[in-house]
């Protein structure tokens, strides 16, 4: 048997408040730890897609001012769709996480990024280094850490193009309601298939919390004649567990009541 953790399998506790959340999920070191939120409600999915549209451009779903959100809101004016060099993207993201407007106990977003220290003197990274694996943490689908469910829920995912030497970035946008979010890694050195298939425009309904997440997902699914996949990371090994030290977003956002799952169709998500 697998011991690969689904997200889905703890989604119904992630929506509650976090100091309400039993210790669920094993962390870095093997010691049980509270899940955190990575998926939005429907009412927040929607005002998200309501905003984009009347901005004119893709509004990040995560938290303002963080990390993950400067990656998103960089790419964002930049131009969606389009693949920008990490050299003009690096430019446009100092601009965006400098913003004094957005500075929070005398420091901007990116004093508190780039001060934020290591957990580990070997394999600390450097503020560059921090902002590549934020986006490949953004890419991730599985697991119990899938950081990029939120964009998959606005219909969107990150592209990481290139080599490694020419790294590319693009925020794709617009995928079609219901196909499957796939980013893509040009500059991955393996192959890899991942069981883990999440519909774009995925939604969470709220539920009277009488029965989880992955149980409303089963039933809905096998009431459509289709059966749920083992979920599995996106990546795993070393580079995951270096992704997720360097992660700096709790994304614990909603209104903290328990979740059923309606997905966009009937096949099988997370």
């Amino acid at each position: 048997m697998s011991d690969k953790v689904s997200y889905s399998d703890h989604a119904g506790i992630a929506a509650l408040p976090i100091t309400q959340r039993p210790e669920t999920v094993k962390a870095r070191k093997g010691e049980m730890a509270r899940i955190r939120r990575h998926h939005i409600d429907i009412e927040n999915q929607s005002k998200l897609m309501n905003d984009s549209i009347v901005s004119g451009r893709f509004v990040s779903p995560y938290r303002r001012g963080g990390g993950y959100w400067g990656i998103i809101e960089t790419l964002s004016l930049l131009g969606e769709n389009q693949e920008h060099s990490f050299s003009v993207f690096w430019d446009k993201f100092m601009e965006v996480m400098n913003d004094s407007s957005l500075s929070s106990g005398g420091k901007t977003p990116w004093e508190k990024f780039s001060e934020k220290p290591v957990r580990s003197k070997l394999t600390g990274k450097n503020v560059i280094e921090k902002v590549h694996q934020n986006v490949r943490v953004l890419q991730r689908l599985g697991g119990a850490n899938p950081y990029g469910l939120k964009l998959a829920q606005m219909r969107a995912c990150i592209d990481v193009l290139g080599s490694s030497e020419e790294i590319s970035l693009r925020l794709r946008t617009g995928i079609t309601e219901g196909a499957d979010v796939v980013p893509m890694r040009e500059i991955n050195k393996r192959e890899f298939s991942s069981s883990v298939r999440i519909p774009a425009g995925y939604s969470v309904t709220v539920a009277d919390g009488s029965i989880s997440m992955s149980m409303a997902i089963e039933r809905a699914t096998s009431l459509a004649g289709s059966a749920i996949k083992d979920a599995t990371d996106i990546d795993s090994g070393a580079e995951i567990g270096a992704e997720i030290e360097i992660a700096i977003d709790g994304d614990d956002e909603g209104d903290g009541e328990q979740v059923d799952c309606l997905g966009a169709d009937s096949r099988s998500f997370i």
